[in-house]
């Protein structure tokens, strides 16, 4: 599952786990699938950036050689259209290192809801399978697939209940 895990405690009075009592102790729960999101996302931007910057560096350009051509400026002017136009690339490469940075983090917490709720519905199903009925899926507030939780805990409900009319006979 990859070397950052998320802590699978059980509460021992109730047999499930309680979504206060499971820790966080890893970002990455499925880091290939993590990760290749990541990838995709910012190959896209790096691509929609680099696009976008040829355009804007070549309408520059082309501004800049006609100034020099047909203006015929001082060259304390064109010294200091220079300067302006390097203070607009390192502020964009700072902006893009900052962007780049939130869509990490955006990612790990989207994935987080989405691939984390996979870790109680396993432990669930395996204490199902383990005769353990009175197991309960508890998610996170804002995990995905808050129906899927309540399905399962339906289906352990009427387990238990089938069980202790067994017994009960």
């Amino acid at each position: 599952m990859g070397l950052l895990l998320m802590n699978e405690s059980v509460s021992p009075a109730t047999g499930h786990e309680g979504a206060s009592r499971r820790r966080l102790t890893g970002l990455l729960l499925k880091p290939r699938l993590q990760l290749s999101l990541g990838v995709y996302v910012l190959l896209f931007t790096v691509v929609f950036v680099v696009s976008a910057g040829w355009f804007l560096f070549a309408g520059s350009e082309n501004m800049y050689a006609y100034m020099v051509k047909e203006v015929q400026p001082a060259g304390y002017v064109l010294q200091n259209i220079e300067m302006q136009r390097e203070s607009m690339v390192q502020i964009l490469f700072v902006m893009f290192i900052v962007y780049m940075l939130f869509v990490a983090a955006t990612i790990i917490v989207v994935t987080h809801k989405l691939v984390g709720p996979t870790v109680p519905f396993r432990r669930h199903v395996q204490a199902l399978l383990a005769g353990n009925y009175s197991s309960r899926v508890t998610l996170r507030e804002k995990d995905a697939f808050p129906e899927l939780a309540d399905d399962l805990n339906r289906l352990a409900d009427l387990l238990e209940t089938e069980e202790r009319d067994e017994n009960a006979h």
